[in-house]
């Protein structure tokens, strides 16, 4: 990713871009409507995602129906929950996606010049070579969350019990607890050792 990019997307991530909400917050009277299709306030979410010139570029770059049409307050809501199924590169080509549907916006503003959904992507794809926005062969930027596992009922007539242990430097602190087939506790117990152990 082109270091101008890089900070961008940080940028991004800590909503600093100068949006006309984030302008009206430091300059009284100014008008916060979004100026391509002044439909709404222009937040950083509107912005980037939900206004219809940033939506028709993202759909023409092929990203997930689900996370363009999910409904998000923040921007960095958003940015995690499509972190959440990219890889490196496929990020850094939304980064490079985003970095120049952000200057057609700029290009908009400050010289009226309107530039197509198609324009844009072709401008992304120039800066990033191979330009894929869902590849998932890489590590995921944002590591999918752990399974938790639960409490499985025992078979009808058995008991489960489930022991666990802490160490600490000094200090060993173990409990134990029994439960039925329909998962009421039998019995429990726990306490410690004043004393260094290891694991086993």
């Amino acid at each position: 990713m082109l270091p101008k990019i890089k900070v961008f997307s940080w940028r991004v991530g800590h909503e600093i871009l100068h949006t006309y909400k984030k302008i009206s917050l430091c300059q009284q009277n100014f008008v916060v409507k979004c100026p391509r299709c002044e439909a709404k306030e222009e937040t950083f979410i509107h912005a980037l995602k939900d206004c219809p010139s940033a939506r028709a570029i993202l759909t023409f770059g092929g990203l997930d129906n689900q996370l363009i049409k999910g409904n998000y307050s923040w921007c960095i809501d958003w940015l995690e929950d499509i972190l959440r199924v990219m890889d490196l590169k496929a990020a850094a080509d939304f980064f490079t996606l985003l970095w120049n549907y952000w200057n057609s916006r700029n290009n908009f503003i400050f010289n009226g010049k309107e530039d197509d959904a198609r324009g844009v992507w072709e401008r992304a794809k120039n800066l990033s070579r191979d330009f894929r926005i869902h590849n998932l062969v890489y590590m995921l930027v944002i590591p999918a969350a752990s399974i938790h596992k639960t409490w499985i009922k025992s078979l009808k007539g058995f008991i489960k019990i489930n022991f666990v242990a802490a160490l600490s430097n000094t200090m060993m602190g173990f409990g134990v607890i029994a439960r039925d087939e329909d998962g009421f506790a039998i019995s429990g117990s726990s306490g410690y050792k004043d004393c260094s152990l290891q694991a086993e």
